[in-house]
């Protein structure tokens, strides 16, 4: 058993306390000594946040519904045209990835206490792509310069409409935001561009075929920024309907001459690619951020990793930080490019840099397979990254997921001399308090074992409850185990914790967390 070196740079996975054995250790030493074990596990290691729960032969299987209910955007699934907008991997590479399924079917029951979690779109194209195109869609910093200064002031001001987080967009603050642009031309195409802009941000799918009038006027005058903007306004019916937001009848277009006209979600794909394509050719940023994530999900077409790795390449050579995530992702999950540690944590720290909503989530993540090698520096660093994202991140699921993997850091994937129990399960309740339901699982675990707050069988019960009826077959194996545990008296006050839950609210909040939602005036918790 490898003990601390005298530079303090790696420990063992020595327990720092006298809590009972954690299953962690275990499968990692698993992978040290088993060559079927680790060639299961080796080709999803990369990139992968590592659970634990034993839960005495049974195993926690609900990774599927997780995904999408954490990590994919709402309701996201296959379209009519079998494109997956949430940013799943596609069949096409599923070589290279091993499902939670294929896993607990083929390692031996006795060692089905290790729960591999893929990092999914939280850490990966997807999330980052919608946290980044709410930055798109306002009136871009690079058009207001180029306008004259009495415009450009009234653009400033219509693009301080678009900073209020949403609860503070009222139809008053829309209004005003509007007549900010009032006393110029609107066939004026820096102003069209910027109507299209609020359109689109504060709108709603009818204003679409507006703004596409309007985005014309601007892509006229090559405005790098309308040819974005008018993918967008195509990317963005096609994304409604997706998630069940808009019926088929309300996919519409504009024909050359300016008519309107019927679409459907093939078309609309192929449209928004072409204008991804058309403002990368002028070198614009986003344009080429966003054609690398239409390739990476096979937008309008079939599906170019290669296209997608080369794209954001070129993006997060301009110095843009999702892009520099997107591809930091590549590197830590082997996908389109070979698996490169170093390399994804230089281009998550290139993010951070650049001021990117999810750079420390992601590097947070990155670091993850060097401190499961006992890297106490590397430890250090993730933590304080992580610790970062929880402060400065202004969506709800950028921080809840930070909260979520430095808990589980904390409390037992740091090396032991950085590992705090007790300030881990805090941070598993802030991921609970932020709206993501499958924090309550680390907290039963916790409950069921004493780990970092005092053993409760009731309050474990309660918590695995919480994650929420259409998830309760994932919980049933632990449930079980609880119930078997518990006395006659600890089973009724766990039923009557049941029936009070079921009263409330807080199931039905937690159904509905949603991937990007700016925090907004949402008061954070406090720290402890």
């Amino acid at each position: 058993m490898s003990t601390e070196t005298a530079s303090g740079a790696k420990e063992g996975f020595i327990p720092k306390s006298n809590a009972r054995p954690r299953a962690l250790p275990l499968a990692l030493s698993l992978y040290r000594t088993d060559v079927l074990f680790r060639g299961l596990v080796d080709v999803t290691l990369v990139g992968i946040i590592v659970l634990t729960f034993a839960y005495g032969g049974g195993m926690f299987s609900g990774i599927s519904d997780l995904l999408k209910t954490a990590f994919y955007s709402p309701r996201a699934s296959k379209t009519q045209t079998g494109i997956d907008y949430s940013g799943n991997q596609s069949p096409d590479i599923s070589n290279t990835q091993t499902s939670s399924a294929s896993v607990r079917n083929q390692v031996p029951p006795q060692k089905q206490s290790l729960v591999i979690l893929r990092s999914g779109s939280a850490s990966g194209p997807g999330q980052a792509t919608e946290i980044s195109i709410e930055e798109v869609v306002r009136i871009q910093k690079a058009v207001i310069e180029s306008a004259p200064p009495n415009m450009a002031l009234s653009l400033k001001v219509a693009r301080g409409y678009q900073d209020l987080p949403s609860p503070k967009r009222t139809s008053a603050v829309k209004k005003e935001a509007f007549d900010a642009l009032r006393p110029f031309d609107q066939n004026d195409p820096i102003v069209a561009y910027a109507k299209a802009s609020l359109l689109l941000q504060l709108g709603n799918a009818a204003d679409a075929i507006e703004a596409q009038r309007l985005l014309r006027v601007a892509t006229a005058a090559a405005i790098p920024e309308a040819y974005t903007l008018s993918g967008l306004a195509a990317f963005r019916l096609v994304r409604m309907h997706d998630r069940g937001q808009i019926g088929s009848s309300a996919l519409k277009t504009l024909d050359g001459a300016g008519n309107v006209i019927s679409s459907n979600l093939q078309d609309l794909s192929a449209e928004a690619k072409l204008w991804f394509e058309r403002g990368a050719s002028l070198r614009q940023v986003d344009a080429i951020r966003l054609l690398a994530y239409a390739e990476f999900i096979g937008l309008g077409g079939k599906r170019n990793v290669s296209a997608a790795v080369a794209h954001w390449r070129d993006a997060a050579n301009l110095d843009d930080g999702p892009s520099q995530f997107a591809l930091g992702w590549l590197y830590l999950r082997g996908v389109g490019v070979s698996p490169d540690i170093g390399e994804s944590i230089r281009l998550m720290q290139q993010s951070v840099d650049q001021g990117f909503e999810m750079g420390n989530l992601g590097l947070g993540i990155a670091l993850l397979p060097k401190i499961l090698a006992g890297d106490v520096q590397a430890g250090k660093r993730a933590i304080a990254a992580l610790e970062e994202s929880t402060e400065k991140a202004k969506y709800r699921q950028t921080v809840a997921m930070s909260h979520s993997i430095l808990g589980r850091y904390l409390m037992e994937a740091a090396p032991p001399s950085l590992r705090d129990p007790k300030k881990g399960f805090d941070h598993h309740r802030l991921a609970l308090n932020y709206g993501y339901p499958w924090a309550a699982v680390d907290m039963a675990e916790a409950y069921k074992s004493g780990t970092g707050v005092e053993r409760d069988l009731v309050k474990a019960h309660k918590m695995l409850v919480l994650v929420g009826p259409s998830r309760r077959k994932d919980m049933e194996p632990m449930l079980k185990e609880l119930r078997e545990k518990m006395t006659p008296q600890q089973r009724a006050a766990a039923l009557a914790s049941y029936r009070e839950l079921l009263a409330s609210e807080q199931m039905f909040k937690l159904g509905r967390f949603r991937p990007v939602k700016p925090a907004g005036s949402l008061k954070r918790p406090p720290k402890k």
